[in-house]
């Protein structure tokens, strides 16, 4: 080497590695993350799905008691794989089993029907705290499920 010259350097030093390394951590991070919030919101919709498929055999069973038969509901409330009562129009039309992180409300005031008005309603709640109330008018989010 001559005098003054320098040598020229090929390659990335540490430091730029290092940032580099940094910044695809963080948007990994932040990927993956979002991926969670997406993961949980299609769970709800799952299970959202799955409860709504519950309001024709809520309304037979509503059906064959407004119009005289004897029905026998579940007493304690909605159970995964079982029928909501007992009406023959209803054989195989189980609540179906939410998965991981989910269970129906067996507390009184959030499973039940009432022939009079027509009405009934169940309710199912998640380890989450994004809870389902179905009623005759369809299921939607709420708060107010209790276990």
């Amino acid at each position: 080497m001559k005098g003054g010259e320098t040598m020229r350097q090929k390659g990335f030093t540490l430091v730029e590695l290092l940032v580099v390394i940094a910044i695809i951590g963080i948007l990994s991070t932040v990927a993956i993350v979002n991926l969670n919030s997406a993961r949980d919101k299609a769970k709800f919709a799952s299970a959202q799905s799955a409860m709504s498929q519950m309001a024709t055999p809520m309304i037979l069973c509503m059906d064959e008691e407004v119009g005289g038969g004897t029905v026998t509901w579940l007493a304690n409330g909605p159970v995964a794989n079982q029928e909501p009562c007992d009406a023959t129009a209803v054989d195989g039309s189980e609540f179906p089993d939410l998965g991981t992180g989910w269970s129906y409300s067996a507390t009184g005031a959030y499973w039940g029907h009432d022939y009079d008005t027509y009405e009934w309603h169940f309710c199912a709640v998640s380890t989450s705290g994004d809870d389902i109330d179905c009623t005759q008018d369809g299921c939607s989010a709420t708060s107010t499920c209790p276990v």
